[in-house]
């Protein structure tokens, strides 16, 4: 529960600064904050994949079901 609230947050986090960059001036200052701005989202992204990679997989029960029939099926040939 706590991983998928931390994956949305940071989804929502990384859309805002892309979103953000489009409205943007073309202009010196501009330029320095998408330079901040692309290491902030690089950043995001590496949380967002390391927290993606720490859940666990949830199997629904008829896929279980299915692999344990396949399985025994298997077995007996």
């Amino acid at each position: 529960m706590q991983q998928g609230k931390a994956l949305l947050s940071l989804g929502h986090a990384i859309e805002y600064l892309i979103d953000s960059r489009m409205n943007r001036p073309d202009n010196a200052q501009a330029a320095a904050e998408t330079k901040n701005d692309t290491e902030a989202s690089q950043i995001l992204m590496h949380l967002n994949r390391k927290v993606f990679a720490e859940c666990r997989e949830i199997v629904p029960v008829r896929r279980v079901i299915q692999r344990w029939f396949d399985r025994l099926v298997t077995a007996r040939r």
